[in-house]
């Protein structure tokens, strides 16, 4: 790829051979999108928005060298270090930094002139509002936050599409710009309150996150059994499988299986008493988890009750 400086700063990059696209490009919905950091979560959605059909103007990150790699890899023709080069050339600013440099991003941009047309604001965090982006919306943006919620993970490789949903909040003319691109990208959207956005983001981390502790206790568990951990996470994953499947076809109630489901209050103290002699620090986990559970086991919930005080 051939760069050429753009406005003598030396930290904006324009590939020459791609400028021409601009003018090819039907504005009657917002279709360039600039793309404001380049960790995980910017890749991610600039190669969806990419396969959408929207025109990646350009991306900003702190680092030139991560903006360049971003860039190259889906052929958007600036990158920057200074997000506020690419506001003139995009309908749709992403921010997708992480969420500690949201606000100060939206108040960089915000120190260019006010807007001269509608641009649209958003950003990916799952725990804040789109409030961070108060700055550049005092200046005549339209506000929105645009939560993918899915697993990202650092990879090298074209994962496999998945079926996901975004969250949106913010400025409700914000929020049909976000269920148009939702669409777009092939997502379902959904709406959230502002003021329930950060038990909205709890709920996801429970489901993902800590799906990966409960994985790696129970690896634990079965390495104080004998079992090596890399054969434990090898049989243990089917089962982890089956479960989502159960709970994808049959619901979160009559996807349980195991002692709490058919009331066999026996087992539990058995494992309660394996606990006390080879692990005992997760005896409190082990009942907080088993105390959860019980709501789903309304039969059985007073008989229970007792093994997980």
């Amino acid at each position: 790829m051939t760069n050429i400086w753009m406005d003598e700063s030396p930290s904006i990059f324009v590939n020459s051979s791609d400028c021409i696209r601009f003018e090819k490009v039907s504005m009657n919905y917002p279709r360039r999108v600039a793309i404001i950091g380049a960790g995980n979560v910017g890749n991610k959605l600039a190669r969806l928005l990419l396969r959408a059909d929207f025109i990646i103007t350009g991306v900003s990150s702190r680092r030139l060298d991560s903006a360049r790699n971003l860039a190259n890899k889906i052929h958007a023709p600036i990158f920057t270090t200074r997000p506020e080069e690419l506001i003139q050339e995009s309908d749709i600013l992403f921010l997708t930094t992480p969420d500690s440099q949201i606000e100060s991003v939206s108040r960089q941009l915000a120190q260019c002139a006010p807007l001269q047309k509608e641009r649209y604001v958003c950003h990916t965090s799952g725990l804040y509002t789109s409030d961070l982006l108060s700055a550049i919306k005092n200046r005549g943006a339209i506000c929105f936050s645009f939560h993918p919620l899915m697993s990202i993970i650092q990879s090298e490789s074209e994962e496999k599409d998945q079926p996901f949903f975004v969250a949106l909040e913010g400025d409700e003319t914000g929020i049909k710009c976000g269920k148009y691109i939702a669409k777009q990208i092939g997502a379902t959207h959904f709406t959230i309150p502002s003021e329930t956005k950060a038990l909205y983001h709890a709920g996801a981390v429970i489901a993902a996150n800590y799906l990966v502790t409960l994985f790696s206790t129970a690896v634990q568990v079965h390495e104080a059994a004998g079992i090596p951990a890399e054969k434990s996470e090898r049989i243990l994953m089917p089962l982890v499988l089956q479960t989502v499947q159960n709970i994808r076809e049959k619901g979160v109630r009559d996807g349980l299986t195991g002692p709490i489901k058919r009331g066999d209050a026996e087992t539990i103290r058995a494992h309660l008493l394996s606990f006390e002699e080879k692990m005992p620090e997760l005896i409190d986990f082990y009942k907080i988890l088993g105390k959860q559970t019980l709501p789903l086991v309304p039969d059985f919930q007073s008989m229970l009750q007792t093994l997980f005080t």
